[in-house]
Parts: structure tokens; C-alpha cells; sequence
């Protein structure tokens, strides 16, 4: 699954070339792959290898749960304060 989110960082393929081919392919979306691998990671209780992985596609409710599982409750709470704040 990790080589799949990769392969939305690949750099070799220009805009244009993958715009031919967006409709006619089945791929998902690299949110909810990014969403899908850190459901695996908690499960096996890799909290910090989740947040960073939903952190950034921005899922953020998701991130700050993982951060506050991961035993960094001080940092979840800022994070949580900041994004109110924001918003």
C-alpha cells in the first residue's frame, strides 16, 4: 500500500500524461489510501507513523487522535487549540 501513496509523489510522469489517463482508470484517492494505511499502523500501534502519514493529506481530526494515542497529549491539545482557532 506504501508504494501506491508513492506513486502520487512520482515526478518522472508530467500533468498531461496522467490527465489523459484520470478518468478511464480505477485509482483511488491518496487521502484514503494515506486514511486506510494508518487504520493498519494504529492497529499494530504505530501512532506517530499514523499522524505523520494523516497529517499530511490534513486530515487533522484523525491526526490529533493518533497524537493523543501516541502518548503526546500536551501536543494534541495545541494542535486541537490552533486548528480552533484557525477555523
Amino acid at each position: 500500500m506504501q508504494g501506491i501513496i508513492d506513486q502520487f509523489r512520482n515526478q518522472g510522469v508530467s500533468m498531461k500524461n496522467k490527465g489523459e489517463y484520470y478518468c478511464s482508470l480505477n485509482f483511488p484517492f491518496k487521502y484514503l489510501l494515506c486514511k486506510e494505511l494508518s487504520e493498519m499502523y494504529q492497529s499494530l500501534g504505530m501512532f506517530m507513523s499514523a499522524y505523520e502519514l494523516l497529517q499530511d493529506v490534513e486530515l487533522n481530526e484523525d491526526a490529533i487522535k493518533c497524537l493523543y494515542m501516541g502518548g503526546r497529549q500536551t501536543d494534541a491539545i495545541k494542535k486541537a487549540d490552533a486548528l480552533l482557532e484557525k477555523y
